[in-house]
């Protein structure tokens, strides 16, 4: 149950209903329920007790720790930045309980069970979207995206791409209904014309078909490159209207993947070497960087950093947490990446582990130009710890046997 409770919560929690205050308060319960359950059932000797982290944990907790030093003794927007960090605690602990657990939150019957969710929500989404295209239940902002009942085409991509990589994960084995799906994800992604979930896909599809044929990743990768490099592809397939044109004509440049996002980083690069120790918390970046972002940029008239974020995770920890926490949180995150390919790389058969290895694959490409893992909420954050875990089982038996 508490598998599919993840899902749904990942998928509304950048939907319209995400704004209100019954949702945040669902979330603050739900994000604080594993950690209280614990308590209730075992109390607090017994939990300490009965917990026994790996030392390269530690270090993630090392992250964690320091990230609240840093907010008691120097941040602005303390309360704030405790309740952004609290969705990667919450990751964190979900991925500690499934891994001490043995999986019990992806067992073959909740992948099967995810498989069916996931294509339901797809299903609602598209509803959703025709129902609202003629009934205008939902002021239509941007016409020439598909978005649904979410807030913005790019937070229907994300929802969009996962669904689809979960069911790619979980599908049976040559149905071509599954396939069907897949198809159809892919295609409601290029409807949202979200650019960074779409060649995030795409990077997905093209490590699986490097660890699987070596051919197949040739054809995925021109396909791709093509895509990316041809004017008239990139018009045709990446178009936006709104920003893309807006940028073009204050700057006479097109920068169609970008969209300006070399002005934040090089805002943010200029605030992280004045503040590299500790950083300056997450919800102080837009007071910060907005300042050095050129006036006529789309994403400031958009206030596009008003919510910390960079739309570069690697920069939002960095500028964030500082220089200790993005090494404790990153010496984590690297040892498993590390275990990780080593794994997949002695276990060339394993057809499953290659598809959860490329999804946390993909969530470090796709952190690269956006901001999805850290101070934030939504599905890829969700399954990305859950993945991470079934991952750690997998390798801790191996080694067993």
């Amino acid at each position: 149950m508490l598998t599919y409770l993840l899902l749904l919560y990942g998928v509304l929690s950048r939907s319209i209903i995400s704004k209100s205050l019954i949702f945040y308060v669902v979330e603050i319960f739900f994000i604080l329920g594993i950690p209280v359950y614990f308590l209730l059932k075992y109390g607090l000797k017994k939990s300490l007790y009965n917990t026994k982290f790996e030392r390269i944990e530690l270090f993630f907790l090392l992250s964690i720790i320091t990230y609240f030093i840093n907010i008691i003794l120097f941040y602005d927007n303390k309360i704030l930045n405790i309740i952004f960090i609290l969705p990667t605690i919450m990751g964190f602990i979900l991925y500690y309980y499934n891994k001490t657990r043995d999986n019990i939150l992806f067992t073959i019957k909740i992948q099967n069970g995810l498989l069916t969710a996931s294509k339901v929500i797809i299903l609602s989404i598209i509803a959703f979207e025709i129902l609202n295209r003629i009934f205008q239940l939902y002021p239509i902002k941007l016409p020439k995206f598909m978005a649904s009942y979410f807030l913005h085409p790019n937070d229907l991509g994300l929802t969009i791409s996962v669904l689809t990589i979960i069911i790619f994960i979980t599908k049976r084995k040559g149905s071509k209904i599954d396939l069907l799906f897949i198809l159809i994800g892919i295609i409601i992604l290029y409807l949202t014309k979200s650019r960074t979930y779409l060649v995030a896909l795409s990077f997905y599809f093209i490590a699986y078909a490097f660890l699987r044929n070596k051919l197949l990743t040739t054809f995925v990768v021109i396909f791709i490159t093509t895509t990316l490099l041809i004017p008239v592809v990139q018009d045709f397939i990446l178009e936006n209207n709104i920003i893309t044109n807006k940028y073009e004509n204050k700057t006479g440049q097109n920068s169609l993947l970008l969209t300006g996002r070399e002005y934040i980083w090089s805002g943010a690069i200029k605030v992280i070497k004045e503040n590299l120790l500790v950083g300056i918390g997450s919800q102080n970046i837009p007071d910060k960087v907005t300042p050095l972002i050129p006036d006529y940029l789309y994403l400031k008239e958009n206030n596009a950093i008003a919510k910390a974020s960079l739309h570069n995770v690697y920069l939002d920890i960095l500028l964030s947490m500082g220089i200790l926490g993005f090494v404790f949180t990153f010496i984590f995150f690297g040892y498993r990446i590390i275990k990780a390919t080593i794994y997949v790389l002695k276990n060339k058969n394993d057809l499953f582990y290659k598809k959860l290895y490329c999804y946390i694959i993909y969530v470090f490409g796709a952190a690269f130009v956006y901001s999805d893992l850290y101070f934030t909420r939504n599905i890829l954050q969700v399954f990305f710890w859950l993945i991470l875990s079934v991952m750690t089982v997998m390798e801790r038996k191996e080694l067993d046997v």
